[in-house]
C-alpha cells in the first residue's frame, strides 16, 4: 500500500471516551464529503487526548486535490457560497460546543470555528452594504477572488471580498481612502449599534479622508453669498406649496 502523507482532523473539546461514537461517525461522514477523494482517503485511527482523526492519503496526486479543495473552502466568502459539509460540520460543532481543525504535519490547513449562537439582541440581515476607510491589502485567493483589507475608523474590521473583474479598478485605489459598495452581512449588536460583517464588493471609490474640522474650515472657504434671511425664505417657500 503507499505510504501516504496524513492529515488529521482535530476535535478540540472532546476525547475518544467522551465522544458518543455515533455523533464521531458522524462527524467522519461529512469529513469525507469535505474531502472529497472518497476512494483516495483510508481512516487510520483516533488519537487520545484529544480527538484526532488520522487519515491517510493512499493516491499519489489525490493530497493536492484535497488540500485544493480545503484552501477554496477557506477563502470562499460567506456571502457569495456556500460548502455544504464545512457548514454541516460547524452547525454540528456549535450543538456540541467545540472547534475543530484540519492539520497536515504542524500546518494547520482548514479551521472549523463553529457557530455560536448569537446574543439574544443580535440580529444578522443580509443587503446592500458600504464600507469606509483605507485600503491596504489586496490578494487573490485560490478561488478566483479577491481578498481586501480595509482599515476602517474606530469599526470593527469587515471581511471584504471581490470578483477579479474588479482586479484592476482595485489596484488603482490601493493605499487610498475608499468607499466600498456591494452585498452584505450587517449586525446589530446588544447595545444597537449597527456594523458591517462581511462584504462581496460590486464597486469601489476613491474618497477624500479628513477630519471633520477640515471639512467644516473647506466648507466655509467656499465663495458663495448668502441672504440674512435665506433661511426664512427658504420656510416660506415651502410654506406655499402647502
Amino acid at each position: 500500500m503507499h505510504q501516504g502523507p496524513e492529515l488529521r482532523w482535530v476535535l478540540e473539546g472532546f476525547t475518544p471516551e467522551t465522544i458518543p461514537f455515533a455523533r464521531l461517525t458522524e462527524y467522519m461522514t461529512e469529513l469525507a464529503k469535505l474531502f472529497g477523494e472518497q476512494d483516495a482517503v483510508r481512516f487510520l485511527r483516533v488519537e487520545d487526548n484529544c480527538v484526532a482523526v488520522v487519515n491517510k492519503v493512499v493516491k499519489p496526486g489525490s493530497l493536492s486535490k484535497i488540500e485544493n479543495r480545503l484552501r477554496l473552502v477557506r477563502d470562499s466568502h460567506p456571502v457569495a457560497s456556500r460548502n455544504e459539509p464545512y457548514d454541516r460540520i460547524n452547525t454540528m460543532l456549535s450543538e456540541d460546543k467545540g472547534r475543530a481543525y484540519i492539520k497536515r504535519g504542524s500546518a494547520i490547513i482548514l479551521r472549523f470555528p463553529g457557530l455560536p449562537e448569537p446574543a439574544a439582541d443580535e440580529v444578522y440581515i443580509e443587503g446592500v452594504a458600504t464600507v469606509s476607510g483605507y485600503l491596504y491589502y489586496l490578494s487573490e485567493t485560490r478561488a478566483g477572488e479577491i481578498s481586501i483589507r480595509i482599515r476602517q475608523h474606530e469599526k470593527p474590521m469587515a471581511r471584504c471580498v471581490a470578483p477579479a473583474s474588479l482586479s484592476a479598478d482595485l489596484k488603482k485605489l490601493l493605499f487610498s481612502s475608499v468607499r466600498l459598495t456591494g452585498k452584505g452581512q450587517w449586525k446589530r449588536d446588544g447595545d444597537g449599534n449597527w456594523s458591517v460583517t462581511d462584504l462581496l464588493v460590486a464597486k469601489g471609490v476613491e474618497i477624500k479622508d479628513c477630519s471633520v474640522r477640515q471639512a467644516i474650515n473647506e466648507l466655509r472657504s467656499i465663495n458663495a453669498s448668502w441672504d440674512d434671511d435665506a433661511l426664512l425664505k427658504y420656510d416660506l417657500a415651502e410654506g406655499e406649496d402647502d
